[in-house]
Formats: structure tokens, sequence, C-alpha cells
């Protein structure tokens, strides 16, 4: 990661967490392979922001009815974010 992709990725971690509630029990952040992610873990909700280098981002919401978040399966499921050349969000298969 260069120095200027490393100040965005503190610059998106910084104002993210300044703009969430202060329901936040932890966040997580991740980099690989030309996306950026942070993760806001709220017991059983999960929000994560991401963008790719290219400019292109969004945010995945996720709920557990039953009971708490597997951060793990979080993980997983931000590992596997990928972007196809058409614009189109897809996942990788394991």
């Amino acid at each position: 990661m260069t120095s200027e992709e490393l100040k965005w990725h503190a610059f998106r971690i910084t104002t993210s967490r300044l703009i969430r509630p202060g329901s936040v029990n932890y966040t997580e952040s991740f980099s690989q392979n030309g996306l950026d992610g942070v993760a806001h873990f709220h017991g059983h909700r999960v929000a994560l922001d991401w963008q790719f280098t290219d400019g292109q981002g969004g945010y995945i919401h996720f709920r557990d009815l039953d009971g708490k978040v597997e951060p793990d399966w979080i993980r997983a499921v931000c590992q596997s974010l990928n972007i196809s050349s058409e614009g189109k969000t897809e996942t990788q298969e394991p």
C-alpha cells in the first residue's frame, strides 16, 4: 500500500467512525487488491462500507435476528468481495 493509499484508508476509517452512532461495539478495517473497507459491529448488526481504488464503492448491512453476527462470517464475505469490469458487484466462490 502506498503512502497516499494509507492516508486515504486512515481518512475513511476516521470519517466513518465519526459519522456512526455511538452504539458501535468495535470496528475492523481491511485492505486488499485495491479494495478498502470498514466493518462496524453493533451486536446483531454489521455495517460494511467499502470502496475500490477506482472510486466504485458502496455499503452492505448484515443483520442476524437470532443473535449476534459471527465476525468470522463477515470477514469471509469481505475477503470474497470483488468487482467485475462491467461494474457489477460479485463475490468469488471459495
